[in-house]
């Protein structure tokens, strides 16, 4: 009894505390979470709030957050770094955004006048620009994850110098380390990227018996047959330093929904 009484006096002091303005305050703040989100308490709605005021506080602008991810790229090729400036002028409209402010409607609209294989190849830029940003924590999370990349259609097979398969492996390395091992198996293992690879599991990989191999699921293989592809020396080695810097081998190879595969 005595706890009560002195439970509902320290209420009643904290409420004479208040000025008459910030009771109207939090009775029209009580009101509209009444009308609008029922199920929301004041308390929530206020973590929440903070919860992005102290986000967009630690962040930058896009322009500041591109300047800074091209800093990186001092050892990139000179065309590669041309790419990244290009790219940024063409976003001019997400320029002086807050990098945590961007959603994927603003990138869409952004990029809603690009060719298609423009689009893909500014959206795999700007993932880079974003995952640079999560680990500088300037933004908590990537946008382009929730974005579709386009899928295009080639008439012939592309071929790929070695020296570029290299460059794309590495930079996916550094900056999106989850699209490393997809891009591995497609490029040096052979593995369909649409259809087999997207559903392939990292228990399918068989890394440290002596002969390595990578088993394609009969519901997975294009004709319905279980199969099995021998993993090449140079194959292992990317997956083991995808590994050593932290990268999952839990669930499935592709964890990126809607990835644009390589040709």
């Amino acid at each position: 009894m005595r706890t009560a009484k002195t439970r509902r006096m320290n209420v009643g002091y904290s409420l004479s505390s208040l000025s008459a303005a910030r009771m109207a305050e939090a009775s029209a703040c009580f009101e509209r979470l009444d009308r609008e989100a029922p199920n929301i308490t004041l308390t929530a709605a206020l973590t929440g709030f903070l919860e992005g005021y102290h986000a967009r506080a630690a962040s930058v602008t896009m322009a500041t957050l591109w300047e800074s991810f091209i800093a990186t790229k001092s050892t990139a090729s000179p065309p590669y770094k041309q790419k990244l400036k290009s790219t940024a002028k063409r976003l001019h409209s997400l320029r002086n955004m807050m990098a945590s402010d961007i959603t994927p409607k603003a990138i869409e609209d952004a990029i809603a006048g690009f060719p298609p294989s423009s689009k893909n190849a500014v959206l795999a830029y700007l993932r880079g620009a974003f995952n640079f940003g999560i680990r500088a924590g300037v933004v908590q999370q990537n946008p382009v994850d929730r974005l579709e990349f386009t899928k295009i259609v080639r008439d012939q097979t592309q071929v790929l110098a070695p020296e570029t398969v290299e460059k794309l492996l590495r930079d996916a390395m550094d900056n999106d380390l989850a699209l490393t091992p997809f891009l591995v198996l497609a490029f040096y293992a052979g593995i369909r990227p649409d259809g087999e690879l997207q559903k392939v599991l990292w228990s399918d990989l068989d890394l440290n018996a002596k002969r390595h191999h990578v088993t394609i699921q009969a519901s997975v293989a294009k004709k319905r047959r279980k199969c099995w592809i021998d993993l090449s020396d140079n194959v292992l080695a990317w997956l083991w330093e995808y590994r050593a810097r932290g990268g999952s081998t839990e669930g499935r190879i592709n964890t990126i929904q809607h990835q644009h595969a390589p040709a």
